[in-house]
């Protein structure tokens, strides 16, 4: 199966340009630094991958290697650090240089990982946790922005599958899908 993407023009809401950059595309985020989208999927000739797209050119400028059967899953950029962080469905977060597109390191963080958010006056990612399907995890797994290293993990509802950072509180929504409810960080 072929998955593309598409490039809409936000002020005409009309489709750009529709290409193709990887298959099975779980997620995308922005660097408005560099002017770059990240595309977590797979690449059509090598292993997983998160794949960056010149912003202005809509073309692959570069493809960083995740390890092989990682699953790259959901996206976050930390604008602080020019770091983007890729949870892979099994058990890690990649960390990728935004200057160089290449994997720094892999943080281990629990199974299935579901959501990422960058709390940028913090330098911290937020990770969610959804562990397997027989016994849910319950958990928000801190990563500091600085020294790419796991901090913390805080219990939360259960099957954490959703995040949203607040900037003006400082505080971190987590949207819990077994249960229905929001926990606040």
């Amino acid at each position: 199966m072929l998955f593309r993407s598409t490039v809409i023009d936000a002020v005409c809401d009309s489709v750009i340009r529709t290409f193709a950059p990887a298959y099975g595309i779980n997620d995308l985020c922005y660097d408005p630094q560099r002017d770059k989208v990240y595309c977590a999927g797979r690449s059509y000739n090598g292993p997983d991958s998160v794949i960056a797209i010149d912003g202005a050119t809509d073309s692959v400028i570069a493809s960083a290697p995740i390890v092989a059967g990682s699953e790259p899953w959901v996206l976050c950029y930390n604008s602080r650090e020019d770091k983007v962080y890729c949870a892979c469905m099994y058990h890690d977060v990649a960390i990728i240089d935004g200057l160089t597109d290449s994997v720094i390191t892999m943080v281990p963080t629990g199974l299935l990982p579901t959501a990422l958010c960058c709390d940028s006056e913090r330098d911290k990612v937020y990770c969610s946790i959804g562990g397997d399907l027989s016994g849910y995890d319950s958990t928000v797994t801190v990563i500091d922005g600085a020294s790419n290293v796991l901090l913390n993990s805080i219990t939360v509802g259960r099957y954490p599958f959703a995040l949203a950072w607040n900037s003006t509180w400082n505080r971190t929504y987590v949207g819990n899908c077994d249960g229905s409810s929001v926990s606040v960080i």
